[in-house]
């Protein structure tokens, strides 16, 4: 097999919202000369990375073929991982519907004690959001309540799939920005939550459309990753 197969695969699509600063901002990114090392997967993608004062927690997704799960990694510095020698952690659900197919896309938060994961269950045709728990990283349980978030009504924005979680917790709100489908464009939504579980979508949704005609994301704007700066 060779590096390039080895390597992990981001692709990332870096989207600021600042209030009172444009979309125009330019950010400039500097590359990790080398790539992160994950071991024989064919492909791997969509990192969702936990710090817990110690540890880096690394889940992401592994795909052989048409095939998709969950796997993990942990590393000391965030540059050299260890995956685990029991991947996968989580798999596509054993006789159930909305998750049969593959799971993918997770997004995690530690509380101190439970890491939770939101993460994109597909059943051959529609993607929902599911949720699971863990407290040690490897071993999840999957929610009853699952799929947690579902499509929107009959000619909403995301009335064809949602996935792509990405989950803040400020200590008292669960906040999920994700990806709603029409059955034709991607748009960004955005819905609350006290535990995790229950969620609430925001009336003014979307709250991010794709550009106008010829901008860079005409195309639609999906897999929103969001950082909080604690201002």
């Amino acid at each position: 097999m060779t590096r390039a197969r080895e390597a992990i695969l981001f692709a990332i699509t870096i989207l600021i919202l600042i209030p009172g600063i444009g979309m125009s901002q330019e950010v400039t990114w500097v590359k990790y000369p080398a790539h992160i090392d994950l071991g024989t997967e064919c492909q791997v993608s969509h990192p969702s990375v936990v710090f817990d004062g110690n540890k880096y927690h690394l889940w992401y997704v592994s795909q052989s073929g048409a095939q998709r799960s969950i796997n993990y990694a942990r590393s000391t510095d965030g540059i050299t991982y260890e995956a685990y020698p029991g991947n996968p952690v989580l798999q596509d659900g054993i006789g159930e519907v909305w998750d049969g197919e593959w799971v993918s896309q997770p997004s995690v938060v530690y509380d101190g004690t439970t890491f939770q994961m939101w993460y994109s269950g597909y059943d051959g045709n529609t993607l929902r959001i599911g949720y699971a728990t863990s407290t040690d990283g490897v071993s999840w349980n999957k929610d009853a309540a699952n799929p947690v978030l579902d499509l929107g009504t009959s000619g909403s924005f995301d009335d064809g799939g949602v996935s792509s979680p990405s989950v803040l917790y400020d200590g008292t709100v669960y906040h999920m920005w994700y990806t709603g489908y029409d059955g034709t464009n991607m748009r960004i939504g955005y819905a609350t939550s006290t535990d995790g579980v229950a969620w609430n979508k925001y009336a003014g949704n979307p709250v991010l459309d794709p550009g106008a005609s010829g901008d860079w994301d005409d195309a639609g704007v999906s897999s929103p990753g969001v950082l909080h700066d604690r201002t």
